[in-house]
């Protein structure tokens, strides 16, 4: 059995100033459902090589749009990660924020 991962598509906008997510869900970690990722979303350059970001060897594919409203994205990405590196990196921040708390009280 494949490995899951969490899918996140998010849609920036201006000059990369601001950044929306559009989508999350949760996917088998094949070259298959990757493409499908790609293919779901419309863009006309990449930052990235499709190629390895389809069979895994990036797990970030950025995009640009042209055209379009002043409200409309310019560009985004798509970032895949597994659970234990979003779990090990949620525990990273809060260590830190408590290392930090704790020299403040500490008077470091």
């Amino acid at each position: 059995m494949e490995e899951k991962v969490l899918a996140e598509v998010y849609f920036t906008y201006g000059k990369g100033d601001g950044e929306e997510l559009s989508e999350r869900f949760v996917i088998e970690d094949t070259p298959e459902a990757r493409r499908d990722l790609l293919d779901g979303v419309y863009y006309d350059d990449t930052y990235e090589n499709e190629d390895d970001f389809a069979n895994g060897k990036s797990n970030v594919f950025s995009f640009e749009r042209h055209g379009g409203d002043w409200d409309e994205p310019t560009g985004g990405y798509i970032a895949v990660s597994t659970k234990d590196d979003l779990i090990s990196e949620i525990k990273d921040k809060a260590e830190k924020e408590i290392d930090r708390i704790n020299d403040l009280f500490n008077g470091e």
